[in-house]
């Protein structure tokens, strides 16, 4: 892997559940681990639509060193915006670098 592409610092977050005072459960995010860095690649015109027979929601590929205990129920925070993991990659099985092609986050 070349290290000089992961120039960008992300943070995976993982998802629990809390209860208010009123007893209505209360979804927040929480760091997982430390922030890590990342390459980040929209996809362009032609893997989009590649991406569409896989995943069709993908529009976001982060390429990261490997890392264990991340789950597709995780998001990437990154410059104020927040990406789902629809699916996590480890590249030739070496558990050297992880992709994870993400969508965003729409409110």
């Amino acid at each position: 892997m070349n290290a000089g592409r992961l120039r960008k610092l992300i943070t995976i977050q993982q998802q629990s559940i809390t209860s208010d005072e009123y007893g209505a459960q209360v979804i927040t995010w929480s760091s997982f681990g430390v922030d890590r860095w990342a390459q980040i690649e929209p996809l362009n015109g032609r893997e989009y639509f590649a991406g569409q027979q896989f995943q069709s929601k993908v529009d976001t590929r982060f390429t990261m060193r490997y890392s264990t205990g991340i789950t597709p129920k995780m998001r990437i925070f990154y410059n104020s915006m927040a990406y789902d993991i629809e699916s996590i990659i480890n590249i030739n099985e070496r558990n050297r670098e992880l992709q994870l092609m993400c969508s965003k986050v729409t409110t």
